[in-house]
């Protein structure tokens, strides 16, 4: 028999779930912004760094070219365009993709070519209000669309190629893709749902579970795949839960909490390729690694008082591919391993980009 106090929890979680993964009051704080005059590392020893914070976008001129004072005399001073509340977040060739929950658009950060671009995507009707994001192997972009109960598929370009879902009645808040399938964070019905990815047809879901069981998603709010593993962030159950693709329940990582290893308001997550996993915090203002033991390693970040700290993220990714367009920011003793890019919803540094690093051999 379920007891009153399971119950009691679930009903609560259910009333508030929206206002978890959508709203958060950005904090007040009169602390003055220190100048980047040095590398910023985590640990901040040099000699047991493993993270260094690179640099930040949060408008045009943070990537495009400086225009000069004869063209500004001549033409006029170029407008700036500025990312809102920045939430799902991608990187792919080059760009970084941003969902702006403020306009409802995809900011590109093309950084190969130094240009700053944003798209309202479109629909069957209407148009796309994503959340969350994810791009394939392929280039393929699909877009987490809770308020049209759909996930939107675009080409490279952000042309339109299809939308599925409504047939299921969901709500969905981020996407993931591997093999052949497409794994869907439904927070309307507590799990996740896996389509095809040639057909879009619903295959299954999981958990399928009971609330008050360890599987059970009380308020799914993020997912990563990595090496056959799934990671989903429960921001309900103040836990990081780990499945296999075909949604066999492994273990979780976390509980509530203010100590080391315990989340209080988990967002995004991601894994890199040795299963170690980066959990934002929203309330810490920071992210916490672990390794696949469920090991608390480091953290890093922390709320805002200059680059690199953090306030209010909401995702984060890693990026292996695209490491040579920032390798430059890298302390000369240290080899970059990959990029971290984390989403920041309020504050100066929008999307803060970190580097995993290591110490070169002597």
């Amino acid at each position: 028999m379920k007891t009153p106090i399971i119950f009691f929890k679930y009903i609560i979680i259910g009333i508030s779930m929206f206002l978890v993964v959508f709203s958060c009051a950005p904090k007040i704080s009169s602390t003055k912004v220190t100048p980047q005059n040095k590398p910023i590392f985590y640990p901040k020893y040099a000699d047991t760094a493993r993270i260094q914070f690179l640099r930040a976008f949060s408008k045009s001129t943070d990537i495009t070219p400086k225009q000069s004072a004869f063209k500004a005399s001549i033409l006029g001073e170029e407008m700036v365009f500025e990312i809102g509340k920045p939430y799902g977040i991608s990187m792919a060739k080059g760009k970084i993709y941003i969902c702006d929950l403020n306009s409802n658009k995809i900011v590109i950060l093309d950084i190969e070519n130094k240009t700053f671009n944003s798209i309202q995507p479109t629909l069957k009707k209407g148009f796309a209000q994503a959340i969350n994001m994810f791009v394939d192997s392929e280039g393929f972009i699909y877009l987490a669309n809770p308020l049209q109960r759909v996930i939107s598929v675009y080409d490279v370009n952000f042309n339109y190629i299809t939308e599925f879902g409504k047939k299921v009645n969901f709500r969905p808040v981020d996407v993931a893709v591997t093999n052949d399938k497409i794994y869907v964070v439904d927070i309307q019905n507590n799990r996740v749902n896996i389509f095809d990815k040639t057909t879009k047809a619903f295959l299954s879901y999981f958990p399928n579970s009971v609330v008050g069981n360890d599987d059970w998603l009380y308020s799914a709010s993020a997912i990563s795949i990595s090496n056959n593993n799934i990671y989903i962030t429960d921001t309900g159950d103040y836990s990081l839960k780990i499945y296999s693709l075909k949604g066999e329940f492994i273990k979780k990582m976390g509980n509530i909490g203010d100590g080391l290893g315990q989340f209080s308001r988990p967002k995004g997550n991601a894994v890199d390729q040795d299963d170690n996993v980066y959990v934002l915090d929203a309330a810490f203002e920071n992210a916490q690694l672990f390794n696949k033991n469920g090991q608390l390693l480091m953290f890093f970040g922390g709320p805002y008082k200059g680059p690199g700290d953090m306030y209010l993220p909401a995702q984060i990714t890693i990026d292996y591919d695209n490491i040579h367009y920032f390798e430059h920011l890298v302390d000369k003793r240290y080899k970059l391993l990959y990029l971290i890019l984390v989403t920041n919803q309020y504050g100066p540094d929008k999307v803060s980009v970190y580097g995993r690093i290591e110490l070169k051999e002597q």
